[in-house]
Protein backbone atom coordinates (compact mmCIF):
# COMPACT_ATOMS: atom_id res chain seq x y z
CA UNK A 1 0.00 0.00 0.00
CA UNK A 2 1.37 3.28 -1.15
CA UNK A 3 0.11 7.15 -1.02
CA UNK A 4 -1.30 6.95 -4.27
CA UNK A 5 -3.49 4.40 -3.76
CA UNK A 6 -5.02 5.56 -1.01
CA UNK A 7 -5.56 8.95 -3.04
CA UNK A 8 -7.41 7.09 -5.97
CA UNK A 9 -9.24 4.37 -4.19
CA UNK A 10 -9.92 4.00 0.15
CA UNK A 11 -9.38 8.27 0.69
CA UNK A 12 -13.09 9.02 0.58
CA UNK A 13 -13.77 5.82 2.25
CA UNK A 14 -11.60 6.52 4.64
CA UNK A 15 -12.95 9.97 5.33
CA UNK A 16 -16.43 8.32 5.47
CA UNK A 17 -15.35 6.42 8.17
CA UNK A 18 -12.91 8.30 9.99
CA UNK A 19 -14.83 9.04 13.54
CA UNK A 20 -16.86 5.71 13.96
CA UNK A 21 -12.87 4.53 13.24
CA UNK A 22 -11.80 6.60 16.18
CA UNK A 23 -14.51 6.16 18.70
CA UNK A 24 -14.12 2.09 18.01
CA UNK A 25 -10.26 2.75 18.31
CA UNK A 26 -11.05 4.34 21.79
CA UNK A 27 -13.19 1.80 23.03
CA UNK A 28 -10.64 -1.07 22.07
CA UNK A 29 -8.04 0.78 24.02
CA UNK A 30 -10.05 0.81 27.14
CA UNK A 31 -10.75 -2.99 26.42
CA UNK A 32 -7.57 -3.96 25.93
CA UNK A 33 -5.86 -2.08 29.04
CA UNK A 34 -8.61 -4.42 31.11
CA UNK A 35 -6.96 -7.37 29.74
CA UNK A 36 -3.31 -6.22 30.01
CA UNK A 37 -3.31 -5.79 33.90
CA UNK A 38 -4.58 -9.76 33.93
CA UNK A 39 -2.26 -12.22 34.79
CA UNK A 40 -2.64 -14.78 31.75
CA UNK A 41 -1.77 -11.68 29.63
CA UNK A 42 0.36 -12.69 26.00
CA UNK A 43 3.99 -11.77 26.66
CA UNK A 44 4.02 -10.48 22.72
CA UNK A 45 0.94 -8.71 23.01
CA UNK A 46 0.84 -4.64 22.73
CA UNK A 47 1.61 -2.87 26.52
CA UNK A 48 0.01 0.50 26.19
CA UNK A 49 -1.36 2.96 28.76
CA UNK A 50 -4.43 4.95 27.84
CA UNK A 51 -5.67 8.82 28.42
CA UNK A 52 -8.97 9.97 27.31
CA UNK A 53 -8.28 13.81 27.11
CA UNK A 54 -11.70 14.93 25.45
CA UNK A 55 -14.49 13.63 23.58
CA UNK A 56 -12.76 14.18 20.24
CA UNK A 57 -8.83 13.09 21.38
CA UNK A 58 -6.74 11.03 23.62
CA UNK A 59 -3.40 9.82 24.51
CA UNK A 60 -1.96 6.33 24.27
CA UNK A 61 2.17 5.02 25.11
CA UNK A 62 3.03 1.81 23.72
CA UNK A 63 5.30 0.37 25.70
CA UNK A 64 5.88 -3.12 24.15
CA UNK A 65 4.88 -3.22 20.00
CA UNK A 66 3.23 -6.05 19.17
CA UNK A 67 4.27 -5.64 15.32
CA UNK A 68 8.15 -5.09 16.61
CA UNK A 69 8.17 -8.50 18.55
CA UNK A 70 6.73 -10.36 15.08
CA UNK A 71 9.41 -8.22 13.40
CA UNK A 72 12.59 -9.30 15.47
CA UNK A 73 11.28 -12.82 15.81
CA UNK A 74 11.37 -13.36 11.84
CA UNK A 75 14.36 -11.51 11.49
CA UNK A 76 12.38 -8.31 9.48
CA UNK A 77 13.33 -4.90 11.22
CA UNK A 78 13.73 -3.44 8.40
CA UNK A 79 10.14 -2.89 7.65
CA UNK A 80 8.74 -1.74 11.08
CA UNK A 81 9.21 2.08 9.55
CA UNK A 82 6.95 1.33 6.58
CA UNK A 83 4.45 -0.27 9.00
CA UNK A 84 4.44 2.70 10.97
CA UNK A 85 4.53 5.60 8.63
CA UNK A 86 0.82 3.59 7.29
CA UNK A 87 -0.62 5.21 10.64
CA UNK A 88 0.03 8.75 8.86
CA UNK A 89 -1.54 8.12 6.08
CA UNK A 90 -4.29 6.71 7.50
CA UNK A 91 -5.17 8.85 9.94
CA UNK A 92 -4.74 11.70 7.77
CA UNK A 93 -7.31 10.75 5.16
CA UNK A 94 -9.85 10.21 7.74
CA UNK A 95 -9.44 13.65 9.08
CA UNK A 96 -8.35 12.48 11.78
CA UNK A 97 -5.25 14.23 14.06
CA UNK A 98 -2.61 11.99 14.61
CA UNK A 99 1.25 12.61 15.93
CA UNK A 100 3.89 10.75 17.35
CA UNK A 101 6.66 11.94 19.77
CA UNK A 102 8.30 8.67 19.83
CA UNK A 103 8.42 5.75 17.43
CA UNK A 104 9.11 2.62 18.96
CA UNK A 105 9.84 0.88 15.40
CA UNK A 106 12.20 3.90 14.29
CA UNK A 107 14.36 2.65 17.24
CA UNK A 108 13.49 5.12 20.10
CA UNK A 109 13.30 4.55 23.76
CA UNK A 110 10.41 2.58 25.44
CA UNK A 111 9.13 4.83 28.73
CA UNK A 112 9.17 2.84 31.18
CA UNK A 113 7.03 1.89 33.40
CA UNK A 114 6.88 2.68 37.65
CA UNK A 115 4.79 2.11 40.80
CA UNK A 116 5.96 2.73 44.14
CA UNK A 117 5.84 0.37 47.52
CA UNK A 118 5.61 2.07 51.09
CA UNK A 119 8.27 0.25 53.34
CA UNK A 120 8.08 0.50 56.88
CA UNK A 121 8.86 3.45 58.94
CA UNK A 122 12.41 2.94 58.82
CA UNK A 123 13.38 2.81 55.19
CA UNK A 124 12.62 5.86 52.62
CA UNK A 125 9.88 4.49 50.24
CA UNK A 126 10.75 2.18 47.21
CA UNK A 127 9.99 2.72 43.31
CA UNK A 128 9.58 -0.05 41.37
CA UNK A 129 10.60 0.35 37.38
CA UNK A 130 9.37 -2.40 34.81
CA UNK A 131 8.81 -2.54 31.07
CA UNK A 132 5.79 -3.72 31.05
CA UNK A 133 6.41 -7.30 31.30
CA UNK A 134 9.43 -7.61 34.32
CA UNK A 135 11.14 -5.87 36.75
CA UNK A 136 14.07 -3.34 35.41
CA UNK A 137 14.79 -1.47 38.66
CA UNK A 138 14.09 -1.30 42.12
CA UNK A 139 15.50 1.56 44.29
CA UNK A 140 15.08 3.76 47.31
CA UNK A 141 12.93 6.96 46.34
CA UNK A 142 15.47 9.82 46.43
CA UNK A 143 18.60 8.08 46.91
CA UNK A 144 21.61 8.49 44.38
CA UNK A 145 20.67 5.07 42.95
CA UNK A 146 17.16 6.81 41.39
CA UNK A 147 19.27 9.84 40.08
CA UNK A 148 20.89 7.60 38.59
CA UNK A 149 18.98 5.07 36.89
CA UNK A 150 15.64 6.60 36.94
CA UNK A 151 13.94 7.55 33.40
CA UNK A 152 10.51 9.17 32.29
CA UNK A 153 8.14 6.44 33.67
CA UNK A 154 4.20 5.81 33.35
CA UNK A 155 2.21 5.11 36.56
CA UNK A 156 0.45 1.89 36.29
CA UNK A 157 0.09 -1.18 38.29
CA UNK A 158 1.45 -4.23 36.75
CA UNK A 159 1.17 -8.00 37.73
CA UNK A 160 5.33 -7.18 38.03
CA UNK A 161 4.75 -5.12 40.33
CA UNK A 162 2.34 -7.04 42.63
CA UNK A 163 4.87 -9.96 42.78
CA UNK A 164 7.65 -7.82 43.48
CA UNK A 165 5.20 -6.14 46.38
CA UNK A 166 4.60 -9.73 47.76
CA UNK A 167 8.20 -10.25 48.10
CA UNK A 168 9.09 -6.91 49.61
CA UNK A 169 6.29 -7.45 52.03
CA UNK A 170 7.91 -11.02 53.35
CA UNK A 171 11.07 -10.05 53.30
CA UNK A 172 10.48 -6.34 55.17
CA UNK A 173 8.31 -8.77 57.85
CA UNK A 174 11.87 -10.27 58.82
CA UNK A 175 11.09 -13.65 56.47
CA UNK A 176 13.32 -14.86 53.61
CA UNK A 177 11.36 -15.05 50.41
CA UNK A 178 11.72 -18.69 48.86
CA UNK A 179 10.76 -17.03 45.11
CA UNK A 180 12.43 -14.46 43.06
CA UNK A 181 9.96 -11.56 40.96
CA UNK A 182 11.12 -12.05 37.23
CA UNK A 183 13.73 -8.74 36.44
CA UNK A 184 16.00 -7.89 33.33
CA UNK A 185 19.53 -5.86 34.13
CA UNK A 186 19.59 -3.53 31.33
CA UNK A 187 23.24 -2.58 29.69
CA UNK A 188 24.88 -5.54 31.08
CA UNK A 189 28.19 -5.90 30.38
CA UNK A 190 30.51 -8.92 30.86
CA UNK A 191 32.14 -7.75 34.41
CA UNK A 192 29.18 -6.46 35.86
CA UNK A 193 27.26 -9.72 34.90
CA UNK A 194 30.31 -11.77 37.07
CA UNK A 195 29.70 -8.95 39.84
CA UNK A 196 25.75 -9.24 39.77
CA UNK A 197 25.79 -13.10 40.14
CA UNK A 198 28.25 -12.87 43.06
CA UNK A 199 26.26 -10.55 44.98
CA UNK A 200 22.94 -12.88 44.63
CA UNK A 201 25.25 -15.97 46.17
CA UNK A 202 25.42 -13.53 49.41
CA UNK A 203 22.98 -15.57 51.63
CA UNK A 204 20.37 -13.60 53.77
CA UNK A 205 21.83 -12.57 56.85
CA UNK A 206 25.40 -12.26 55.80
CA UNK A 207 27.78 -9.98 54.64
CA UNK A 208 30.82 -10.17 52.04
CA UNK A 209 33.36 -7.37 51.16
CA UNK A 210 34.21 -5.75 47.53
CA UNK A 211 37.95 -7.34 48.08
CA UNK A 212 36.37 -10.85 48.64
CA UNK A 213 34.33 -10.99 45.40
CA UNK A 214 37.19 -9.52 43.88
CA UNK A 215 39.40 -11.96 44.58
CA UNK A 216 36.76 -15.06 43.76
CA UNK A 217 36.51 -13.26 40.23
CA UNK A 218 40.20 -13.19 39.69
CA UNK A 219 40.69 -17.07 40.95
CA UNK A 220 37.96 -17.95 38.43
CA UNK A 221 39.85 -15.88 35.74
CA UNK A 222 43.11 -17.04 36.07
CA UNK A 223 43.93 -13.55 36.66
CA UNK A 224 46.65 -12.49 39.37
CA UNK A 225 43.92 -9.26 40.94
CA UNK A 226 40.97 -7.19 40.65
CA UNK A 227 40.82 -4.40 42.55
CA UNK A 228 38.42 -4.20 44.79
CA UNK A 229 37.19 -0.64 43.32
CA UNK A 230 36.54 -2.16 40.33
CA UNK A 231 34.14 -4.18 41.80
CA UNK A 232 33.00 -1.64 43.89
CA UNK A 233 32.13 0.35 40.20
CA UNK A 234 29.69 -2.85 39.42
CA UNK A 235 28.05 -3.17 42.98
CA UNK A 236 27.25 0.67 43.12
CA UNK A 237 25.62 -0.13 39.23
CA UNK A 238 23.04 -2.65 40.32
CA UNK A 239 19.50 -1.50 39.11
CA UNK A 240 17.77 -4.25 41.23
CA UNK A 241 17.88 -3.09 44.92
CA UNK A 242 17.78 -5.59 48.05
CA UNK A 243 16.16 -8.31 45.32
CA UNK A 244 20.29 -8.50 44.40
CA UNK A 245 21.37 -7.91 47.54
CA UNK A 246 23.91 -5.32 47.20
CA UNK A 247 23.54 -3.83 50.50
CA UNK A 248 25.51 -7.15 51.82
CA UNK A 249 28.83 -5.97 50.77
CA UNK A 250 30.83 -3.91 52.84
CA UNK A 251 34.56 -2.45 53.14
CA UNK A 252 37.48 -4.26 54.62
CA UNK A 253 37.17 -4.40 58.46
CA UNK A 254 33.54 -4.49 58.54
CA UNK A 255 32.95 -0.62 57.14
CA UNK A 256 29.83 0.25 55.91
CA UNK A 257 30.47 2.62 52.84
CA UNK A 258 29.48 2.65 48.86
CA UNK A 259 25.56 1.79 49.33
CA UNK A 260 23.74 3.78 46.20
CA UNK A 261 20.49 3.46 48.15
CA UNK A 262 21.92 6.06 51.07
CA UNK A 263 23.76 4.39 54.01
CA UNK A 264 21.16 5.00 56.52
CA UNK A 265 19.11 2.66 54.43
CA UNK A 266 22.02 -0.21 54.30
CA UNK A 267 22.20 -0.17 58.09
CA UNK A 268 18.44 -0.35 58.14
CA UNK A 269 18.58 -3.51 55.78
CA UNK A 270 21.43 -5.51 57.97
CA UNK A 271 19.52 -4.76 60.96
CA UNK A 272 16.40 -6.21 59.89
CA UNK A 273 18.73 -9.82 58.35
CA UNK A 274 19.87 -9.43 62.06
CA UNK A 275 23.73 -8.72 60.67
CA UNK A 276 24.36 -5.55 63.19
Amino acid sequence: MNEKMLLTVLKPLLHAVGKSYLNGFRKKAEQHLQRQNQPNFPENDWLITYRNLDDNSFEIDIHRCGFITIAKKYGVERMLPGICSVDFMISHYMGNGFSRTKTLGAGDEIAMIQWDYHTPDAFQDLRMCSDGTVLTGLWFVGSPDEKKHATTGIRQHLPIFQETECWLDLYFSGKQPDFTPAYTMLHLTAFRQEVMERLKAIPYGQTTTYGAIAKQIAAKKGMSRISAQAVGGAVGWNPIGIIVPCHRVIGANGVLTGYGGGLQNKIALLKLEGVL
